[in-house]
């Protein structure tokens, strides 16, 4: 079975109905991906612990919003389970139509974000056991344990389970090649990691990174893949180029089930999974008031795609801009002149700013649609569009933007410094007057006192907390 919404409502930090559609994997990598992101305290937890409930668990007074009745809609493509409390108490009941029990069909395979797994054990899981048991964790802090030592057992027995599960994860750790169930002379098995120069470790004293890319791919070395994989954080503890690697193995491994990717780090989010059928989930919690769920929605391929085969812009959608979708407060400027040279002339000004300036720029005013359009879908708390002075689409642009989180503002010249055409006849690229001089320092004209004056009041929006 696949999962295809979640809504929420009156549950912890939401309110009014909130609602997510899942990612369905269609053989493509990342296409079964649905990535999560915000900031924190904005409900990712939450959401977890929404799609796991079951009706032995409870909902507290505190959980519930303002002491209303929590509903939360499980859709499935076979059935939408309703999960709500009896009679304003914190027991839990699935509605049904007229029945009681869940029928979304779905299972739930927790990853959760802390060293929660036990590295000694005295019992072997069978997949289903394995399945039920993480769905029993919590994604808050506590002292429950993952038995993963149990399931390595049973892949231990298993010739080709095993040489899949070391494969995934050599290719974030390449050293990873021995390992094996021993038993201490107390009679509790573990498992036991050799080195390449042949020294044994017990995996509980390797570091928390190696542990937890572990723990996700015990999880997808599965006889079956029905269930529906959350992982929290699995940056933890990880090195930035781990993370990369384990991004590509994630984006590989959704391409037949589906993956819930909770995060914080823009290693995980690739536009090429966006354009294979992955979903960008953000939330928010304007004015720290209540929690909202926005979404990338579709429709904006046919750019990106644009964008990512232009190899003159390699890094308009790299590293840097996938800050963006982690970002709050940002300025949007059309080149990476305009980046270099609004930095300096605030380090100049001796003047700190809060906010972002997005990555090298957008790539030129033409640009400049589609990361509006995202900062808009993504429910961005400040948003500030900066523009050379006579460009075609500011106007059109403005008007269907402008609110009171985005707002315009254009310079008096054609550029952010002065700019000389090549001299010689008929060259494409003509003189331009900005107001800093082409060797990048501001000039004591009429323009620089109007950009000086612009970066104020772009710092004013975007620096104070209300508006």
């Amino acid at each position: 079975n696949r999962l295809v919404e979640l809504k929420i409502k009156n549950y912890r930090g939401f309110s009014s109905e909130q609602s997510i559609n899942f990612a369905q994997p269609n053989g493509k990598d990342g296409s079964g991906l649905t990535i999560i992101v915000g900031p924190n305290n904005t409900g990712k937890t939450s959401i977890i612990e929404a799609l796991t409930i079951t009706a032995d668990k409870r909902i507290g007074k505190e959980e519930r919003h303002r002491n209303a009745d929590p509903e939360i809609a499980i859709k499935s493509d076979v059935a939408t389970t309703i999960f709500t409390n009896i009679d304003g108490g914190s027991q839990i009941k699935a509605k049904d139509g007229e029945g009681l029990k869940p029928n979304h069909g779905l299972n739930f395979e927790l990853i959760t974000s802390r060293r929660y797994w036990q590295s000694e054990t005295g019992g072997e899981y069978t997949r289903d056991n394995f399945i039920y048991n993480t769905s029993k964790l919590s994604a808050r802090g506590n002292n429950q344990q993952a038995d993963v030592a149990a399931l390595l057992k049973g892949i231990n027995k298993d010739i080709t389970q095993k040489k899949n599960f070391t494969s995934l994860v050599q290719k974030i750790n390449t050293n990873f090649t021995l390992w094996t169930i021993d038993t201490d002379d107390n009679g509790t098995d573990y498992v036991k990691y050799l080195t390449n120069n042949r020294k044994e470790h017990k995996t509980k004293f390797l570091g928390d990174g190696l542990i937890s890319v572990m723990r996700i791919c015990a999880h997808f070395i599965a006889d079956k893949a029905e269930s529906v994989i959350i992982i929290d954080e699995p940056e933890l503890s990880l090195h930035p180029n781990a993370q990369k690697k384990l991004a590509r193995l994630i984006s590989e491994l959704s391409r037949k089930r589906q993956v819930i990717l909770c995060t914080h780090s823009p290693h995980f989010v690739n536009f090429s999974d966006y354009l294979n059928g992955a979903e960008v989930v953000r939330l928010n919690k304007p004015e720290d008031k209540e929690c909202i769920v926005s979404q990338i929605g579709r429709g904006h391929e046919a750019i990106i795609s644009g964008l990512i085969s232009d190899w003159h812009k390699p890094a308009l959608l790299d590293y840097v801009a996938k800050e963006l979708l982690f970002s709050e407060r940002v300025l949007f400027v059309e080149g990476q002149e305009d980046v270099a040279l609004i930095k300096k002339f605030f380090d100049d000004q001796g003047k700190k700013i809060e906010f972002d300036i997005f990555g090298y720029g957008v790539g030129g005013y033409g640009n400049m649609e589609l990361f509006l359009t995202f900062a808009k879908e993504l429910q961005l708390e400040r948003v500030v569009a900066l523009f050379d002075a006579s460009v075609p689409t500011f106007i059109s642009l403005k008007s269907k933007f402008e609110s009171r989180t985005i707002k315009f503002f254009e310079l008096e010249t054609d550029d952010i410094r002065d700019k000389n055409g090549c001299g010689i006849l008929d060259c494409p690229f003509k003189n331009k007057i900005g107001a800093f001089s082409e060797g990048g320092q501001l000039k004591r004209d009429k323009a620089a006192k109007s950009f000086y004056q612009i970066m104020i009041d772009i710092k004013h929006f975007l620096d104070n907390k209300y508006i």
